[in-house]
């Protein structure tokens, strides 16, 4: 059974998992995704939906800059040939001071080819 992957590459937070093997480590891959805190206060002004505690606009927006971060890895390794980004981590840092506080999210990984 082959376990390569052709389409679109896997992406995961660990370097093992059962039935994938790393053939060969290409590269390092990151990406980034920068938004406004603005659109926060844009959006809680107009409307505030919180549930349970937590703000479902201000969640989606993360998630939503999370899979353009996504994206862009596996495009980084579809450019390379790669069957896999390994060991992704996510982070979230603050950027900016007062009214144009900004979130960056980025994205690191290693791009893999996986033994056939």
């Amino acid at each position: 059974m082959d376990k390569k992957i052709t389409a679109s590459p896997i992406v995961m937070t660990t370097e093992a998992q059962d039935g994938l093997l790393v053939a060969e480590r290409i590269s390092v891959v990151s990406a980034q995704c920068a938004f406004g805190a603005r659109i926060f206060n844009d959006v809680f002004a107009s409307v505030h939906e919180d549930v349970e505690g937590r703000a479902k606009v201000v969640e989606q927006t993360m998630q939503d800059g999370v899979a353009v971060v996504m994206q862009a890895l596996k495009e980084q390794a579809i450019a390379l040939h790669a069957d896999a980004v390994v060991g992704v981590a996510i982070q979230y840092t603050p950027i900016g001071y007062g009214s144009s506080n900004m979130t960056l999210i980025s994205g690191i990984g290693t791009a893999v080819r996986l033994t056939d």
